[in-house]
């Protein structure tokens, strides 16, 4: 997170949690602060403890370690306050950042039991609302802020649907369904208005499966020199993709979805969608 000279990270030091704040023009670290915890919770292996990137409002530097809590610094490094928060049960760890809005630090926390959404007095620490979200199991995105007829709502996309909420209750105001059953891309609100949100495959029940040829049929549709081996200089597609009989097969390391024809997008208005 940048703001003005200094640059806010969050990272893992010899299994300490920490907040670090780096000179923008040097790149020297100015402070660097440690967040006690009791136990950490399983990650990816490539994965890490501090996915979650902290907010500022250029006075307080909020940061999110999943099971070991929610920290507030000043922007010089002094501990204003701190919420427990966990334990949570996901494999993959923590992925979503807090957000700062108006007087509120906005989480969400989507795993594998009694998930929620919660707002934050940014100032104390209190906690100001908590909305259950058990029907989300894990999800990764961070929550935006859309404005609406001059209201400010808290989006929220995850399992099968995307979600507003009122800011200064927590309540659900409306729902749009058709995302996928595991949501890792935050969604953006466009210098339309319009909000846009998407995931990595088409919406549906979470059991839903598909059918798919044989994987011997497949390699041979695809082996051009008939060698009985897929080559990457066979295949000039990105992974994972799609041809027009929806078969897919992975032909090399995956550098973007946007190929993907199994990749939908949403955009809503207030809240159509297309």
């Amino acid at each position: 997170m940048l703001h003005g000279k200094r640059l806010f990270l969050t990272a893992v030091r010899d299994k300490a949690l920490v907040t670090i704040a780096v000179s923008r023009s040097k790149g020297k670290i100015l402070w660097e602060q440690k967040a006690p915890y009791k136990k950490l919770e399983e990650i990816h292996a490539i994965g890490s403890h501090a996915q979650p990137s902290p907010a500022t409002d250029g006075k307080r530097v909020i940061s999110l370690f999943g099971s070991s809590g929610l920290y507030c610094h000043d922007v010089d490094g002094r501990l204003l306050w701190k919420k427990e928060m966990g334990p949570f049960n996901n494999d993959f760890g923590p992925g979503t950042s807090p957000v700062i809005v108006d007087d509120l630090v906005i989480t969400v926390q989507d795993h594998d039991t009694d998930s929620f959404v919660a707002a934050y007095d940014k100032k104390t620490g209190r906690l100001a609302w908590k909305t259950d979200r058990a029907e989300f199991p894990r999800n990764y995105c961070s929550p935006v802020i859309w404005r609406v007829g001059g209201k400010k709502q808290i989006i929220v996309a995850a399992t099968l649907r995307v979600v507003g909420y009122d800011l200064k209750t927590g309540k659900e105001l409306w729902t749009v369904r058709g995302l996928s059953r595991a949501v890792c891309n935050t969604p953006v609100v466009g210098g339309d208005g319009k909000l846009y949100v998407a995931g990595w495959a088409r919406g549906g029940d979470i059991d839903e499966r598909i059918s798919v040829e044989p994987f011997a049929k497949l390699v041979a549709a695809r082996d051009k020199n008939k060698n009985g081996t897929l080559e990457r200089k066979n295949s000039k597609r990105a992974t994972p993709s799609s041809d027009d009989t929806r078969r897919s097969i992975a032909t090399r390391p995956a550098r973007s979805h946007a190929r993907s024809t199994s990749t939908t997008a949403t955009c809503l208005t207030s809240p159509a969608t297309w």
